[in-house]
């Protein structure tokens, strides 16, 4: 069924906030990553502090030695943190990719095509108009957070209540939208627990289910992986699943589960209730004429 809201999935970095012209004016002068911006695809950028030490009063004073020196520490080191910093989108682009939040109900599955048009893949019962948080298939659709602004539009799906027997539903999206955000086709994202962020890396292809396979999930509350314990099972609304011992709630429908080496085998279809730790996923072979993009 559909999940409630909860942390945003899009992909961000720490870019420096202070200029060549602040270094200089002040004695001892950091850069730092102190501003939330947008990231491009597949950066890995390390966290740094980058320490500019100046004798103000020699510089001051006029000391020609000592200007010489500072100027071409100061200018070495700003170069050096622009190297380390800069990702490889250009600044203020949100990338939105398969793991970010769905309008704060559901999560976004891997992006693709499906009828020739650029789309992103979803559960289908987020939309069925029976569920209570069901989202409108008629209004734009937010995709990733707030900060990104992009949307998208329903264009199909099938739910449990319409009695089809499968759980799936297609977003299309615009390539980009007037704030320069963009849809992350091919990539998925990932927690990265070392530098404290969500990175973008490319997707390597599909896969089918196997028990013993492990799968993993960017959702709401954090990175999730398990194992296919059952290749095929039926759930109570007769919506063929895969089931894994991957601990999901509500909210996180529709997310791309990914093997660790980036095969998408599946999307989040959900689980019994009450139980956490065991998570249903639709085969990705199961959702006719979508076309998942390799990064």
């Amino acid at each position: 069924m559909p999940r409630p809201a909860g942390q945003p999935g899009s992909a961000y970095v720490y870019r420096p906030n202070y200029g060549f012209h602040h270094l200089l004016s002040t004695g001892a002068a950091h850069t730092r990553y102190s501003q939330r911006q947008p990231a491009g695809p597949a950066q890995l950028q390390p966290h740094c502090w980058v320490v500019v030490v100046v004798d103000i009063h020699a510089y001051q004073k006029g000391n020609p030695s000592m200007r010489k020196r500072t100027a071409a520490v100061a200018v070495g080191l700003a170069a050096l943190a622009v190297i380390s910093t800069t990702p490889t989108a250009a600044a203020g682009t949100s990338v939105v990719s398969a793991g970010a939040q769905l309008a704060n109900v559901c999560m976004l599955g891997p992006g693709g095509t499906y009828q020739g048009k650029t789309a992103f893949v979803t559960s289908g019962h987020c939309f069925d108009p029976k569920e209570p948080q069901a989202l409108d298939p008629k209004k734009p659709i937010l995709l990733g957070d707030s900060d990104s602004n992009l949307y998208g539009t329903f264009l199909t799906g099938k739910w449990p209540s319409d009695g089809s027997g499968q759980d799936w539903a297609i977003v299309t999206v615009p390539p980009r939208n007037d704030k320069g955000a963009q849809p992350g086709i091919g990539l998925y994202s990932v927690w990265n627990d070392r530098e404290y962020r969500i990175d973008n890396l490319p997707v390597r292809g599909t896969g089918a289910p196997k028990e013993g396979l492990e799968v993993c999930a960017q959702n709401r509350s954090g990175r999730s992986c398990g194992k296919i314990t059952k290749v095929r099972h039926q759930t109570s609304s007769k919506i063929p699943v895969f089931v894994t011992n991957m601990r999901t709630a509500r909210g996180d429908s529709g997310g791309a589960m990914i093997t660790p080496d980036g095969r998408v085998v599946g999307i989040v279809q959900g689980g019994p209730s009450g139980d956490n730790s065991t998570t249903y996923g639709v085969a990705i072979g199961d959702i006719p004429g979508f076309n998942v993009a390799r990064g």
